[in-house]
């Protein structure tokens, strides 16, 4: 008979041999042999990779059992790329994204000025995440009344903002921001009567209004120069010139 002081010690036992039972099942998926590495982390070495209900659930050198297993030797495995710069539109380019191991992709340049109907055009038919940034060449085409599709053509190209026309930017971008977009786009070659108080105002829309979603891409040479570039960089987390 077992005493009562017997039956947490049994517990224990009883619970260690389940978690010795479950780590000993098999895996869903083993890939054997890659070369794993993770930027992050800095991890960079050969190891097996064990992934259960679609979760990589352990890295190890040892071998390990599961129901599928790929034999990764000779590859690298690696999270999803990020790729911060497509202009792609339809899903079919993504699907050739995801070929080259990209998990998220962004339009960050040129940009858009309607956000809400950038996704709703995307909703459930992109295979890999995605996101766009609040251009402001396009918000500033739309206040200004720009005939341009893709570029400024007119006024937005030509002409400084009236003070109620600069109000009627910030408010388009801010207004992006608010409705998902992840950063400021700017197209700077192509707006070159802008202002830089008016791009100052920008920087510091895509720097405040959502501190988390704040990534700054700029298509062109800087504003200005030198320490003033730094004082506008300052103002937003990230700058990309490209």
């Amino acid at each position: 008979m077992i005493g009562p002081h017997a039956m947490p010690m049994l517990l224990a036992c009883a619970l260690m041999l389940i978690a010795i039972a479950v780590r000993a099942e098999p895996f869903d998926l083993v890939i054997a042999g890659g070369r794993v590495m993770d930027p992050e982390s800095g991890l960079d070495a050969v190891l097996n990779v064990g992934v259960r209900a679609g979760k990589v659930e352990a890295l190890s050198e040892q071998p390990m059992e599961g129901l599928r297993r790929i034999d990764a030797q000779g590859l690298v495995l690696a999270p999803g790329f990020i790729n911060l710069h497509w202009h792609g539109v339809d899903p079919r380019s993504d699907y050739y994204q995801a070929m080259d191991g990209i998990t998220a992709s962004f339009e960050l340049e040129l940009d858009i000025a309607d956000v809400d109907r950038w996704y709703d055009e995307r909703a459930g038919r992109m295979p890999i995440h995605y996101g766009v940034a609040i251009g402001h060449a396009p918000v500033r085409m739309r206040v200004m009344g720009d005939p341009g599709e893709l570029l400024p053509a007119g006024d937005a190209a030509r002409k400084p903002a009236t003070p109620a026309e600069l109000t009627a930017i910030a408010a388009g971008v801010e207004h992006g921001l608010r409705r998902g977009a992840v950063g400021v786009g700017f197209a700077l070659a192509y707006t070159p009567a802008a202002s830089h108080w008016e791009v100052l105002q920008m920087f510091r829309l895509a720097g405040w209004t959502s501190p988390r979603r704040n990534i700054t891409s700029c298509s062109g040479p800087p504003p200005v120069s030198g320490s003033r570039v730094r004082a506008f960089s300052s103002i937003a987390s990230k700058a990309d010139w490209c």
